[in-house]
């Protein structure tokens, strides 16, 4: 047989895993079959290279040197008003000390450069505090007059500012202090340096031997607060020397006389901050809870559904720090919720296993024994193993699950009247896998609600956030079911899917190495794909609301490599199965890197297309990333928001 059909072709390639994956591998470049192909010669090569690099410098070059236009300083007028005040509060003091120190005291020039580094220190350590305050952070993001005013999304990226500044001063302030004391003639450098003999300082001449213990210890932080190390599998190392920042301020109070006076009020929210949330994390109706069940998805990710304690309330995007004891007892990492808020029973957070704790949740679980599973209490489900099992069916079991303890925890508490005070249900509390979380804390997400036409992006992993504010509207649309009470079907009220807030358009990127790297999210996309398909027919006048582009970039481009026959089969499947051979969705998953240009022109032309003002881009992911696609935004005058993660 010479030649076979499509649905026999695909009957073949759908049996064998290895071999369609393989045919992402088999491309070849439209060009070829126009053009002969020819081979460049190695200097062209160069030469083209070097040409290139040095237009994408010019380029880069160019963006930098046009930054300060009207434009871009009506986008962001907040943050140079607040960068403005900033300098001038530090100017001020600067030439406070100076006249001070010069005309009153008359005191040596090692001196002043010395007080000047002690007053900069004084506000800028207490900045520093304000700038961590999470509870005052979310009070801003909900507040849309203050959040404009306030260039709050930005609070990490300033905190990390603010740390660098301070290691300078640190070291001016050092320095000019060891200068001063190699001067002087009472006693030895080393005597000045290291004890409290001339009796320098308000409390006992601590201050030259406190000032070397908080050189120190802030060496520690500033190296263990490192990219690599927090990034590399190290975040352990840079959490628990972050903690430093206790004897820190211990030592700086000591250390400088007047240093209290500019701490107290910043140090007292914080350490108020503090106590409620320890209140908070152990108490059962907030913070302490337990795990329901446990998802074992693929590409190294686990999913953990965790009991929603009763008075936890958060919005679409929120963040929560949770707290494993059996893995380790007293870490806490942030992890994005993947649920809605509309999911009253449970909590849900990805997980990818990247660093030494994620990695040790992943194995705790993926390893666990029958019995501890049985004696625990916990569901682990392994669509690693079983891809065929879709998250819809996994996502019943675990609800029919928790309705399950539920109930018995109901039968318990009506149980025989107990004397002793301890329940069965307390009991089986005990023994189940305990779960401690601090929050919710907020994120730029919160403002999607309030924008008009929104893009969200992900890269990898930075996809949760966004899964919690579909898996929201997809529930609001549900909210709106009307069922005819003659021949019971549904239909829609007129809130429907944009009736009910500002919020009018939603594009959906994610970008990806693998399509299987898709999986564990797939369920919810179809989801809102088959309700939109009902919204829309029985709303014909309703335009669509979400778009969806999915990206995997895992093939590598040659020179005279394109996609034809990948794209050919693709687009014949769609044709003939209507949906994407990869994802079953009915969106197409694209091969290689999203052209952001093309991308933000198709949102911006067209018949019902935004306006640029209409605009918001928000984007999770990582940071080469994020640079490329806020340049893009600052080119078309989009509003770029980024979470940090």
């Amino acid at each position: 047989k010479s030649q076979i059909d499509f649905e026999e072709f695909y009957s073949i390639v759908s049996k064998d895993s290895t071999l369609l994956e393989s045919l992402s591998q088999f491309t070849v470049h439209p060009a070829w079959f126009i053009e002969s192909s020819s081979i460049p010669s190695i200097k062209q090569n160069k030469f083209r290279r070097f040409f290139s690099n040095y237009y994408s410098q010019q380029k880069i070059y160019e963006q930098q040197t046009n930054k300060l236009t009207i434009d871009y300083i009506k986008d962001n007028l907040s943050r140079i008003i607040l960068l403005i005040l900033y300098l001038l509060i530090n100017l001020a003091l600067i030439i406070y000390v100076i006249i001070y120190r010069t005309i009153k005291i008359k005191s040596h020039v090692l001196v002043i450069f010395a007080r000047i580094g002690g007053i900069l220190l004084n506000f800028n350590c207490a900045l520093i505090v304000i700038l961590m305050l999470k509870h005052a952070i979310l009070l801003i993001r909900t507040n849309k007059l203050l959040r404009k005013l306030i260039p709050v999304d930005d609070h990490i990226d300033f905190h990390k500012v603010i740390g660098r500044i301070i290691a300078v001063l640190a070291i001016l302030h050092t320095i000019a202090h060891m200068a001063n004391f190699g001067r002087l003639d009472d006693y030895s450098w080393a005597t000045y340096m290291f004890t409290t003999k001339p009796d320098i300082g308000w409390i006992g001449g601590f201050a030259p031997l406190s000032g070397v213990i908080l050189c120190v210890i802030l060496t520690v932080i500033i190296i263990c607060s490192m990219q690599w190390i927090r990034r590399g599998g190290y975040f352990q190392i840079f959490y628990w020397t972050h903690l430093l920042y206790l004897p820190f301020f211990v030592f700086l109070i000591i250390h400088a006389e007047n240093f209290w006076k500019w701490i107290i009020g910043p140090l007292s929210l914080f350490l108020l901050e503090k106590i409620y949330s320890i209140l908070t994390r152990y108490s059962s109706r907030s913070g302490r809870t337990y795990l329901h069940s446990v998802t074992i998805e693929q590409s190294n990710v686990i999913s953990l559904t965790i009991h929603r304690p009763k008075n936890f309330s958060f919005k679409p995007g929120d963040y929560m720090s949770i707290n494993l004891p059996r893995v380790a007892l007293h870490e806490f990492h942030p992890f994005t919720i993947s649920s809605a808020p509309e999911e009253t029973d449970y909590l849900c957070v990805h997980i990818q296993a990247v660093g030494n704790w994620t990695k040790q949740v992943y194995q705790r679980f993926k390893e666990m024994s029958e019995d501890i599973v049985q004696e625990n209490q916990i569901k682990i489900y392994r669509a690693d193993i079983h891809p065929e099992e879709s998250a819809a069916d996994l996502k019943n079991i675990e609800q029919n699950h928790i309705h399950d303890i539920d109930n018995d925890d109901n039968n318990d508490d009506d149980d025989d009247g107990n004397v002793s005070g301890i329940t069965k249900s307390q009991v089986k509390l005990r023994k189940r896998e305990p779960v401690f979380i601090k929050g919710p804390y907020s994120s730029c997400a919160r403002y999607v609600f309030d924008c008009k036409h929104v893009v969200l992006i992900g890269g990898g992993i930075g996809i949760t956030p966004y899964a919690s504010i579909l898996s929201s509207l997809m529930a609001q649309c549900r909210a709106s079911y009307v069922v005819c009470k003659h021949c019971d079907s549904i239909n829609y009220s007129s809130k429907g899917l944009t009736g009910n807030r500002r919020l009018k358009k939603v594009d959906f990127i994610w970008v990806n190495r693998d399509y299987k790297n898709f999986e564990w999210f797939l369920n919810l996309l179809r989801q809102f794909e088959q309700e939109q398909e009902y919204y829309l027919a029985s709303n014909s006048n309703e335009k669509r609301f979400l778009d969806i582009r999915l990206y995997f970039t895992e093939i590598k481009h040659d020179q005279n490599i394109g996609n034809v026959p990948l794209d050919l089969v693709t687009k014949i499947w769609a044709e003939i199965a209507g949906q994407d051979i990869f994802t079953n969705l009915k969106s197409k998953t694209h091969i290689g890197r999203p052209q952001w240009k093309n991308i933000f022109n198709e949102l911006i032309s067209g018949e019902n297309a935004s306006t640029a003002n209409d605009v918001s881009v928000f984007f999770c992911g990582p940071s080469t990333m994020a640079k490329a696609i806020q340049n893009h935004c600052a080119t078309f005058r989009f509003r770029f928001y980024e979470e940090k993660f």
